[in-house]
């Protein structure tokens, strides 16, 4: 699925969308097989915004709450609650030297985003839909510390040792890599190295 764009939108208009576009209702019919006969139950759904933060400037967490209702009765059947990654994008107009509009794609956990600054809280808040993605989320937000060892996302650096935290470096095969953290997999030691680093310095 692609970004979803609002000509003239800001980004304040944009995460608007994002968090009231969900609060409306729609209907459906489900039907149940019992004993030889189809039983029809109109229900109608209401999904509410309940938790958003944003991660830098291009990224939105939130928590959703579907709550399904019967049509009749107005009695609550079921709940759901699942987090939503939004990524936030900002294009210029063709033809307008200086009007932007801003868009945004929406990923629920369920396919796992390839992003993990997902605050820790959430989690509890939602239902497990991706353990892997959870494992990521945990990793991203973990206090390392020079000499634990990382595994990485990254095919050319599967594995590096932590030589500074601010920023995150990590060496491997005797050369320094600035981490990202999304390409963070797990940790793999703690404290790998007993003695201090010596960090070479930058050739001039």
């Amino acid at each position: 699925m692609g970004y979803s764009w609002t000509v003239g939108a800001t980004r304040k208009d944009v995460i608007k969308e994002i968090t009231e576009s969900h609060n409306n209702k729609w209907y459906k019919i489900n039907q149940n097989n019992r004993i030889g006969r189809t039983q029809t139950q109109i229900t109608y759904n209401i999904v509410k915004c309940i938790r958003q933060c944003s991660r830098g400037y291009t990224t939105l967490w939130t928590v959703w709450e579907n709550n399904t209702y019967n049509i009749i009765t107005d009695e609550l059947i079921g709940t759901r609650k699942y987090i939503l990654c939004s990524l936030l994008k900002r294009v210029k107009e063709t033809g307008h030297a200086r009007l932007y509009s801003w868009g945004h794609k929406d990923m629920p956990e369920s396919v796992c985003p390839y992003y993990f600054s997902c605050p820790m809280g959430y989690l509890k808040l939602a239902e497990l839909t991706s353990k892997k993605w959870r494992e990521g989320v945990k990793a991203y937000h973990i206090k390392y510390k020079v000499g634990d060892e990382l595994k990485l996302s990254s095919r050319d650096v599967p594995y590096a040792i932590i030589t500074s935290t601010k920023p995150l470096i990590g060496r491997r095969n005797g050369r320094l890599y600035r981490i990202r953290r999304e390409t963070i997999i797990k940790l793999v030691i703690q404290n790998m190295l007993r003695t201090k680093i010596r960090i070479p310095q930058p050739c001039h």
